[in-house]
């Protein structure tokens, strides 16, 4: 996408600030310049291994149905949070998901088991795949 809108307009290029911040919102490691200035003091990072993950990915859209997101879990979250949906080659979207329903349509707190259907109403609509993620607490 940041290729995209630098095609656009190569002369007047400014990279969106939303698109620079999916690049810390994935799981990664202290990001450095690397060796791509040759092999300066710093090129690599090695105070620890761990990585910065501030944001999991809960569930995964499998369809949206008559004002209805069809989903299946992947990490436990509750009813009222606020999540950001993130579907194919677009801005992220912020949502709060007040109520969720299981697979039989009962209203539930929690989705709070592996892989576990459930779903939640919306009135948009997103691509089977699109995936739905939210801050680690």
């Amino acid at each position: 996408m940041a290729v995209d809108e630098y095609y656009k307009d190569p002369a007047n290029y400014n990279l969106s600030g939303w698109i620079r911040d999916e690049v810390y919102k994935v799981s990664h490691r202290k990001y450095c310049n690397g060796f791509f200035f040759g092999v300066p003091d710093e090129s690599q990072y090695y105070e620890n291994s761990g990585y910065i993950r501030n944001y999991d990915v809960v569930a995964v859209v499998e369809e949206c149905r008559d004002g209805v997101v069809y989903c299946t879990q992947r990490n436990k979250f509750f009813a009222g949070d606020t999540v950001e949906i993130l579907p194919p080659s677009s801005k992220p979207i912020e949502l709060v998901l007040d109520k969720l329903f299981d697979e039989n349509n009962q209203e539930i707190e929690t989705a709070n088991h592996a892989m576990m259907k459930f779903s939640f109403r919306s009135d948009m609509t997103f691509p089977q795949g699109t995936f739905i993620r939210k801050t680690v607490d």
